[in-house]
């Protein structure tokens, strides 16, 4: 350690004493501004990686974005859904409103290959 760095601490009540018990002959004190804290709101917590929305979430965002007119990044914080996937549904829904709320699409891309299993492999396993 180097010998020139002397720490200093104070006893709670306002002296100011070095390592060796000696009081500081001069220093500049630094305030530092108050932190304002307020209470955090209550999500709904999500431990996995890839989350499962429900169909009261895709209703709750869509309620926000449509009926209480609230921006898309509002609303997708207020009902705790990810913004890029909160865009998609609404671009789902503006594309056919009659199907209200779009479902996560799953194994629907075209590029997969289809499975070279069929009911024979799965008798035999």
């Amino acid at each position: 350690m180097d010998s020139n760095i002397t720490f200093y601490s104070e006893d709670g009540r306002g002296n100011i004493f070095d390592g060796n018990g000696n009081e500081a002959a001069a220093y500049d004190e630094i305030e530092v501004p108050g932190v304002s804290m307020k209470e955090a709101s209550i999500r709904k917590e999500r431990d996995t990686e890839y989350n499962i929305y429900t169909e009261k979430d895709r209703l709750m965002y869509l309620y926000f974005v449509f009926e209480k007119d609230m921006k898309n990044k509002e609303a997708a914080a207020a009902a705790n859904v990810n913004l890029h996937t909160a865009r998609k549904w609404k671009q789902k829904y503006q594309q056919s409103p009659e199907e209200y709320v779009p479902y996560k699409l799953t194994n629907l891309v075209p590029s997969l290959p289809v499975s070279q299993l069929d009911d024979r492999h799965k008798d035999h396993l």
